[in-house]
């Protein structure tokens, strides 16, 4: 009798403990979870003197301000004060040289960061700068720079480890039965300095059976020490890993849509798997970092068609660093890139109604 009684409380327990496990580690959430606000009175931060052509701004140091300018501009980065909404330093010019850029995806951490990243996805580059050293030179100054893998998705955010190593999202997964390229979502690479153009390559197509790079991707960036987030571009999904990929916590809402895909024939010899009925699925896109929370932008386009001349109003959610939804605030326009001042007072954004309407760079009081 002593046995079973045994016996039946070591099976509560695990029962007890695999429970436990799971709430830890998946987080559902919907919008009655949280609490809702919304974004209100946006205040519209204008430069003096740029004549180039901006397609994002974000806060640095409570004091300056980083554009990314298109690729045809003089200058691809530009930083001004905001104190005097002159501009400071133009950096990045375009070419094939020495220090040139063939193209420019500014990744600003957060306002208070030291450094940021660039990402030239034509020549395959990534690049950490050193603010304060760039300010102080007049000029780019680069601490870190490798050659990414070219299976590395061109529209997410790469994630550095360490010195020698990164994380990237791969642009032939698909988690789809139908349509499996059987390679993971993302995978620890090591830094290259050699050019792509010297290494050994395989034809994608003579590895990989379905084109899925439409239909996919996740930004990665660094929360805390060994805690990294994936953010899902198509899907209300995040899923956090430790810095050896190991699945911490997976967070789904606010919606928790499912993903329907259909394969088409291209002008390459692969199928091109798109969703299905012609729809479109946007999810979580940009993102910032402050002491103690994570924002994120949700666009919330789940099986609609996506109109580029009509942009849709987004949400911005807080979550704090252990991955739980706290806020929720519901914006009247279509916002990307985030900035949060360091008071936590602010939230700078950029907006625009169409993909052919020039930006506005905003700001909303949110303390």
């Amino acid at each position: 009798m002593k046995r079973v009684i045994y016996l039946f409380g070591m099976i509560m327990l695990l029962l007890s403990c695999n429970n436990q496990e799971r709430e830890q580690g998946d987080v559902y959430f919907t919008r009655e979870n949280i609490k809702v606000q919304s974004l209100l009175n946006p205040e519209k931060v204008e430069l003096d003197d740029t004549f180039n052509d901006p397609v994002a701004y974000w806060l640095i140091h409570d004091s300056l301000l980083l554009v990314q300018n298109n690729p045809n501009s003089d200058y691809m980065i530009e930083i001004f004060s905001l104190d005097t909404r002159k501009r400071i330093l133009g950096l990045a010019v375009r070419g094939n040289g020495p220090g040139e850029f063939g193209s420019c995806q500014c990744i600003v951490p957060s306002s208070q960061s030291p450094i940021f990243y660039i990402k030239d996805a034509q020549q395959f580059k990534f690049y950490t700068v050193d603010i304060e050293q760039t300010l102080k030179n007049s000029k780019l100054t680069i601490i870190n720079q490798f050659q990414y893998s070219e299976d590395i998705h061109m529209q997410t955010d790469i994630c550095p480890l360490n010195n020698t190593e990164y994380i990237g999202y791969h642009m032939w997964h698909l988690d789809d039965s139908a349509y499996n390229n059987n390679v993971a979502a993302v995978s620890i690479y090591t830094m290259q300095n050699t050019s792509l153009e010297n290494q050994n390559k395989m034809s994608f197509m003579d590895k990989y059976k379905y084109f899925v790079a439409d239909v996919n991707g996740g930004n990665l960036f660094r929360v805390t020490n060994n805690r990294i987030w994936m953010a899902e571009l198509h899907k209300d999904k995040i899923t956090i890993f430790d810095d050896s990929l190991n699945v911490i916590k997976t967070i789904i809402g606010p919606d928790n849509y499912p993903l329907k895909y259909e394969e088409h024939q291209s002008n390459i010899p692969m199928p091109f798997i798109t969703f299905q009925n012609q729809t479109s699925y946007l999810a979580y896109s940009s993102w910032t970092l402050t002491d103690d929370a994570v924002y994120l932008i949700y666009e919330h386009l789940d099986n609609k068609e996506f109109d580029p001349e009509h942009l849709q109003p987004v949400e911005i959610y807080r979550f704090d660093k252990e991955g739980n939804p706290k806020i929720c605030y519901q914006a009247d326009q279509h916002l990307y890139a985030l900035s949060i001042d360091s008071k936590g007072e602010y939230l700078y954004t950029v907006s625009r109604v169409s993909s052919a309407d020039d930006i506005e760079f905003i700001r909303y009081k949110i303390k």
